[in-house]
């Protein structure tokens, strides 16, 4: 089925028709994914007989043609799409949009793993390799409870100027006696590779599973390149000061800058247990190859803006014309 079978006129968030801002080529083709009501064996090509699984539905896709899969919520965690392993998106202009409410929070047009905490940990829970791809208005809750010290990405992308908008990376959520929350390397959103990704709307984290170890709520690693976040909402609760919203301290994490306007980083605060105010980000400053720049974003219950390094700029005001942004270090 291609995009001109459906008729124009209808503007609901999320729907496969002409002029919604959906992608399309003369070539494209659309997937209907409900995890509920689904079946593998159907063709997908339709609301009436749609797939079951995102993994076949990406199996169903051809790269470069900007074919879109609908993931189908239908109010409540009973639509969710269940991973039992790695979900690996690969396909270059391939699409995945969640049809939901485009609520900020627990879209429920959701991805995640088995409902009862898994102890086997697949990691990352989903892996982009593709480029040119559009992500939006889905979530994706993680909440492994392996047993022993495993830590766990959410989501990474290896890819090149990918598009995400109003999608919530909900990662180290486990409530068990080893969750993910409680292991260095943890993320929920981890950026290798080739970058100049786009974040608009998202919100990356969770503040109600407390984080106790060297964690991040976005990590960036391999020169990934130019990011730019743009009114997302970092969200975190931490009982220890190891845990960051944004790491960048390893040798040659950045390429040039990443670039971070009008966002809120949010550590949970006069909740107990969970409350201690973390740093926002650490950059290694000898060799990390690039800088953060923070514009007009806001902190709440915060230690500092940076915890190493004086590779942060932060800009949270007018700022004078000579000021071209102020270095900050661990005592600011």
């Amino acid at each position: 089925m291609t995009f001109t079978n459906f008729p124009n006129g209808i503007s609901s968030f999320g729907m496969p028709v002409l002029g919604s801002g959906v992608l399309f080529g003369k070539e494209s083709r659309v997937f209907f994914v409900d995890p509920a009501n689904g079946r593998d064996g159907n063709s997908g090509t339709s609301l009436k007989r749609p797939l079951q699984s995102l993994a076949r539905a990406h199996e169903l896709c051809e790269a470069g043609r900007n074919d879109t899969v609908f993931l189908i919520g239908d109010g409540s965690t009973a639509a969710t799409a269940r991973l039992s392993e790695k979900l690996v998106w690969s396909k270059n202009a391939t699409h995945l949009i969640g049809v939901t409410a485009p609520t900020r929070v627990a879209q429920r047009a959701r991805i995640s793993h088995a409902a009862t905490a898994p102890t086997t940990v697949f990691t990352p829970m989903v892996e982009v390799t593709a480029s040119g791809c559009v992500f939006s208005n889905f979530s994706l809750f993680e909440g492994f409870n392996p047993g022993s010290s495993t830590a766990c990405v959410l989501w990474e992308d290896k890819g090149g100027r990918n598009y995400y908008e109003n999608i919530h990376f909900g990662g180290m959520g486990g409530t068990g006696s080893f969750p993910t929350a409680g292991h260095a390397g943890s993320a929920c959103l981890l950026l290798t590779g080739g970058g100049e990704h786009t974040f608009k709307n998202c919100t990356i984290g969770l503040d109600t599973i407390a984080r106790s170890a060297a964690n991040a709520s976005l990590r960036l690693r391999s020169e990934t390149a130019r990011n730019v976040f743009e009114d997302c909402i970092f969200l975190a609760s931490c009982s220890q000061t190891s845990p960051l919203f944004i790491d960048a301290n390893a040798a040659n994490a950045l390429n040039r800058e990443a670039i971070f306007k009008s966002c809120l980083f949010s550590a949970a605060d006069n909740i107990s247990p969970g409350d201690t105010a973390p740093a926002v980000a650490a950059v290694a400053a000898s060799d990390a190859n690039g800088t953060l720049i923070l514009m007009d974003c806001m902190a709440n219950n915060i230690s500092a803006w940076a915890a190493a390094s004086a590779r942060v700029r932060v800009n949270m005001g007018v700022p004078s014309s000579a000021e071209a942004g102020i270095a900050v270090d661990a005592a600011d």
